[in-house]
């Protein structure tokens, strides 16, 4: 009623505006926030929504102008240079990405980890000693990690503390290193450093472009041992013919903040898992066996499930697991991040403005060269990629016969 009245209220559209971006109505919070920047508001407020909006949408035209007059206005401020970073990177503009994203560690200083030593910032290592620290999501310490072999090829010691999941699998997948469960306070084994530096800040100094990627090769090794025993297991177990494929799916994100929009149901999944000829694997973490069960009822589709790991719980099992696969069928999570380190084929299924990760408007992925990517064309429709797996999927199947 109020804006009935007054309709150009700046303080009602823009409470308006924010709460229709916080409840993902993007399309109706960007045509408020052009609403406001037509009324000749061009404060950082505004065009900061503009941005999101905008971004979300998919229209990077318009979020790059919003932001780049954002940056003109409030530079100073370093949160929108952190913002700015996620239109950088998702475009592959890495050297501005990265300078960007770092930003953070100004705007978010107590996000660090508490540790005493300079940041390292491309000095000479030779006799050093440099202390690697991840962060974020276990998906994000994966991927950062690719980049540690490029450090290992200085020879330098480096110590990486990482997720206590993560120990074992990165121990044998980096054995000249020495790698820490992180703890408060940390291992006193960390004092022993002249440098540190989060993994993602490795980006600045290892992946200034598209080349330096050199083509996403695996760096995570699994127990061979152990995928092989699990392989003859699951197709001992799990399939039905000797031709069938041992595909492993996930469906879910729970990242607190992203994992609704990376997510789908079973149900999306379904005509996936209709096709002949594949035995499906459930690799998806968190307790899903009233979904599965609910679904086998409806569809009379089985998804088999290894009881005996956790992936939660124990990171190195879940990797032998997915090595033990012919095929991950996945979304954005932690699982297809560990399939594409280890090179293991891994068709990934994108909500449609993705992780910057994921990039844009292509179905490879610099990071890892075994992943393939499929993408949605509408916001929050799964139907594209889910058709677009399934027939290729087929083809898969009909060529391994």
């Amino acid at each position: 009623t109020g804006l009935a009245s007054r309709p150009d209220d700046y303080d009602m559209l823009l409470n308006l505006a924010a709460a229709l971006l916080k409840q993902k109505k993007l399309q109706a919070a960007l045509d408020t926030y052009e609403q406001l920047a037509k009324l000749g508001h061009g404060n950082a407020d505004v065009l900061q929504g503009l941005y999101q909006s905008a971004l979300g949408l998919g229209q990077l035209e318009e979020a790059d102008r919003a932001v780049q007059r954002l940056l003109e206005i409030a530079g100073d401020d370093p949160k929108y240079h952190v913002y700015a970073s996620m239109l950088y990177l998702l475009t592959g503009r890495w050297r501005d990405g990265w300078k960007a994203y770092a930003a953070r560690w100004i705007w978010q200083p107590g996000a660090a980890r508490p540790f005493s030593q300079p940041w390292w910032e491309g000095e000479d290592l030779t006799g050093k000693t440099i202390l690697l620290w991840g962060e974020q999501g276990l998906g994000d310490e994966v991927m950062f990690a690719s980049m540690v072999p490029d450090l290992v090829a200085n020879e330098v010691r480096i110590l990486l503390e990482t997720d206590k999941r993560m120990v074992g699998l990165f121990q044998r997948s980096f054995p000249n290193i020495l790698c820490l469960a992180r703890k408060d306070p940390p291992d006193p084994r960390t004092v022993s450093a002249d440098f540190q530096l989060p993994t993602t800040n490795l980006g600045n100094h290892f992946r200034p472009d598209e080349a330096s990627f050199k083509g996403g090769k695996p760096f995570l090794v699994p127990d061979g041992e152990r995928v092989e025993h699990l392989r003859r297991t699951y197709r001992k177990k799990f399939a039905t013919s000797a031709s069938d494929l041992l595909i492993g799916i996930t469906w879910r994100s729970l990242n607190a903040r992203y994992g609704v929009s990376k997510s789908m149901l079973l149900d999306d999944m379904r005509p996936i898992l209709e096709t002949p000829g594949a035995a499906f694997v459930n690799l998806q973490y968190g307790d899903t066996a009233v979904e599965c069960a609910d679904f086998k009822e409806r569809t009379a589709v089985v998804i088999h499930h290894d009881v005996d790991i956790d992936p939660m719980v124990d990171i190195d099992a879940h990797a032998t697991q997915v090595a033990a696969m012919d095929l991950i069928i996945s979304t954005s999570n932690t699982t297809a991040h560990i399939a594409g380190a280890m090179g293991v084929p891994a068709w990934i299924m994108l909500h449609m403005v993705p992780d910057r990760r994921w990039l844009m408007a292509r179905d490879d992925s610099p990071w890892y060269g075994s992943v393939r990517l499929f993408r949605q064309k509408g916001l929050g429709d799964w139907t594209a990629p889910v058709d677009r797996v399934k027939r290729e999927l087929a083809e898969l199947i009909q060529g391994n016969g």
